[in-house]
């Protein structure tokens, strides 16, 4: 790979003209080696890495882990086989390193109560009026269902949200307590919120 110059030379009884043009031949696509453990708990996240920088992340079975931009996996219970990919690409094509993975679920070593510690279910304002923000902050960017109930148990409003990111909501019930509960694939969260308290 690299840059030349190509010659082409033409020569009849009258002398000899030629012409020059500058060629670059860019070199294959090389995706090199992950570096990382293949086997490892679904918490905390793993963050590999490649001996050649500037290519993407992707797995090949996001219901047992997924894997960030910056090669950090996140595992997701009740984990298992998958397969990470790291492609490499230029203007000659793609190539492709592999890492087969296993999620291991359940883990030893205090890991739920690693994973519990690090996560956080905030309701601000609150008491309030009913309309507030809701903040799951957890390791994992995941989806999660959020279900509201009151004092007697019953449901009265349900919705999906994401991990890390704020969410407004407006509950529309008289004044009183309200229980919030979010599930996520890494566990469920609780919280209160107080209406007009």
């Amino acid at each position: 790979a690299g840059s030349t110059f190509v010659i082409y030379t033409v020569t009849n009884h009258c002398g000899v003209d030629y012409t020059t043009a500058l060629v670059t031949v860019n070199p294959q696509p090389d995706a090199g080696t992950i570096i990382g453990a293949g086997s490892f708990c679904y918490f905390p996240p793993v963050t590999l890495g490649n001996t050649v920088s500037g290519g993407s992340w992707s797995c090949t079975n996001t219901s047992v882990a997924t894997i960030s931009a910056a090669g950090t996996v996140y595992g997701i219970p009740p984990g298992g086989s998958t397969t990470i990919r790291y492609i490499a690409r230029n203007s000659c094509g793609s190539d492709t390193a592999l890492l087969p993975v296993n999620v291991l679920w359940p883990c030893e070593g205090g890991v739920e109560e690693l994973l519990a510690a690090s996560s956080q279910l905030s309701i601000s304002p609150n008491p309030g009026s009913g309309e507030c923000t809701l903040l799951l902050t957890s390791p994992f960017s995941e989806k999660g269902i959020a279900t509201i109930t009151n004092l007697i148990g019953l449901k009265v409003m349900e919705f999906s949200l994401t991990a890390n990111t704020p969410l407004g909501i407006n509950l529309k019930q008289p004044i009183g307590m309200y229980f919030i509960s979010v599930v996520t694939h890494h566990g469920t969260f609780a919280g209160k919120l107080n209406i007009g308290w």
